[in-house]
């Protein structure tokens, strides 16, 4: 049998003129030394929403599957060494 690996980071939907995102909690460049596939995660998050025609300032909602208190997903990033929400 085959095991492939599947990332999953977030869905995005678009409903009734709405952009909807549901997020898994990941994010970028958090320190996730326990999980080598997560650790300091490098993806090109706002670009790949780019190709889809979405910029952050278009989402509408956001529903955060499972928030962990070091971490809030997507909805934060680093700039200057420092955590901020977007």
């Amino acid at each position: 049998m085959e095991i492939t690996r599947l990332s999953v980071h977030v869905w995005v939907v678009e409903l009734g003129g709405k952009v909807f995102l549901i997020d898994t909690g990941l994010g970028n460049g958090k320190e996730r030394p326990f999980s080598a596939m997560f650790h300091r995660l490098p993806t090109p998050f706002l670009e790949r929403l780019a190709m889809l025609g979405i910029q952050p300032g278009e989402v509408n909602h956001v529903l955060l599957t499972h928030p962990h208190a070091d971490h809030a997903g997507w909805n934060t990033r680093l700039v200057d060494g420092r955590w901020v929400l977007d």
